[in-house]
């Protein structure tokens, strides 16, 4: 459904929505990551991320979303 490096729309604590990079699929979830984040982690850095529950994604970034985070 999503792949690395994808872009979503997350909700998240009081109901606001953020941009987050897909680092993997797990079992009821996303691992999510920043944009720094994530660029730390493809250069083989230490992975920072959080998990999100697939009720808390929104879907896909926009393509003026993306182009903003």
């Amino acid at each position: 459904m999503y792949i690395k490096g994808d872009k979503v729309r997350v909700r998240g604590f009081g109901g606001e929505v953020g941009i987050l990079r897909v680092w993997e699929e797990r079992k009821g979830g996303l691992m999510l990551c920043s944009e720094s984040g994530y660029a730390e982690a493809v250069a083989g850095g230490e992975i920072r991320g959080i998990g999100y529950p697939i009720h808390d994604i929104i879907g896909l970034a926009t393509e003026e979303e993306k182009k903003t985070h």
